[in-house]
């Protein structure tokens, strides 16, 4: 029998990450990050500085009250972010690629997110 959770890890941050690289790769988008508030990265699925700008961009875009914003950018990438709030605290789900695999790929990743982040 092929266990289909074999990369599971005890720690939220790995988790994260391999959720969202997961869910990335099904959607076939270039990536998907989770930042706080204030643009900083809690998790995500990109290399490291793109993964800082993209949650950076998502704090810096968004307005409060905004559920959803897209864009974009000079170098014609497309992105979505979408804002959700986690034990009283907003984080931000952005996710870089063709916008409509982009939308199906936040409302996947935010139902691992959720259960990953509540996991005792």
């Amino acid at each position: 029998m092929n266990e289909r959770r074999k990369d599971r890890s005890r720690f939220k941050d790995v988790a994260l990450q391999t959720w969202l690289d997961a869910v990335a790769q099904r959607q076939k988008i270039d990536g998907i990050v989770v930042a706080d508030a204030i643009g900083l990265l809690v998790a995500g699925g990109l290399d490291l500085p793109l993964a800082e700008e993209m949650a950076a961009t998502a704090a810096r875009r968004t307005l409060p009250g905004d559920k959803e914003v897209t864009f974009v950018d000079a170098a014609e990438r497309s992105t979505v972010i979408r804002s959700l709030t986690w034990n009283d605290e907003l984080l931000y789900v952005s996710a870089r690629g063709d916008l409509t695999r982009g939308r199906a790929a936040i409302e996947e990743a935010i139902s691992g997110i959720d259960r990953i982040l509540n996991k005792p």
